[in-house]
């Protein structure tokens, strides 16, 4: 299949609507990291991308690429 097509297969995380233990069960999501993505939208809200991530010191450049297919940022 085309690369498009696997993608499509992916079921993706609602990041800004999934709760605590929704995020932690993602394989690709480290407890600090999940803690991060919670205290982020206490603090200011919805996170609206990826990028937004970069900001954060528990993401690195291989993580954000990792998870890039399986975050959904609506």
């Amino acid at each position: 299949p085309a690369a498009g097509d696997s993608l499509a297969a992916v079921k993706q995380l609602l990041v800004n609507k999934a709760d605590f233990k929704q995020l932690l069960r993602h394989p690709y999501l480290s407890y600090s990291q999940v803690c991060a993505i919670v205290n982020r939208r206490r603090e200011s809200g919805r996170i609206d991308s990826l990028e937004a991530l970069v900001f954060m010191e528990e993401y690195g450049p291989k993580d954000l690429h990792r998870l890039r297919p399986y975050l959904d940022f609506q």
